[in-house]
């Protein structure tokens, strides 16, 4: 692929998330060309129906964490108290929690789940990896799973309504800390 179409793709890959994590799935895929700064033709071609493109997303998930995985896997092995916080910042960094369940509300999951679920386990294996090393060093019980782990940090990171955010400033900061807290052994 030419650099400026593996450009195009990327550019079309970020608009689509940030207009999933704040549009929802029925953001229209012109909306995500005029984002992107392509033409529709330009998305159509990389991705010619939305779950081609919500694939595309999945796949940015996926490669995106296992190259946190690879950031962080060192400095866990020689320093994880200070780490694991850099690592679970760096999940928390891409939204999971926002994009995942509004992208997969806008696809008719049946023709996806094989591709989704083959991405979401090498994900999970990914960050199993640098759980274990936390829990090697006593900063998460041993009965604590990738999914479990994950699914409790996408839960305490879940969007909340703006007036919450309001109300609660860096709410979502404190729940994490909260939750992270809370995967300690006694």
């Amino acid at each position: 692929m030419r650099a400026d179409a593996r450009a195009n793709r990327a550019a079309i890959i970020d608009a689509a998330r940030r207009l999933y994590t704040t549009r929802g799935p029925d953001a229209p895929l012109s909306a995500i060309a005029e984002e992107a700064g392509v033409g529709a033709g330009t998305l159509y071609r990389h991705f010619p129906t939305q779950q081609d493109l919500v694939l595309g997303v999945v796949e940015w998930l996926s490669a995106t964490i296992h190259e946190v995985r690879e950031r962080w896997l060192g400095p866990m092995q020689t320093n994880p108290h200070e780490a694991w916080p850099g690592f679970v910042a760096d999940i928390v960094e891409l939204r999971v929690a926002a994009l995942m369940p509004r992208v997969v509300e806008g696809v008719d999951i049946e023709t996806v789940i094989a591709q989704i679920s083959r991405r979401r386990d090498a994900a999970l294996a990914a960050v199993g990896e640098v759980v274990e090393l936390a829990k090697g060093a006593g900063l998460v019980r041993e009965d604590v799973t990738a999914a479990q782990f994950q699914m409790g940090l996408a839960v305490a990171t879940r969007p909340l309504p703006s007036a919450a955010s309001a109300l609660v400033p860096d709410v979502s900061s404190w729940l994490v800390e909260v939750y992270l807290r809370g995967l300690r052994p006694d």
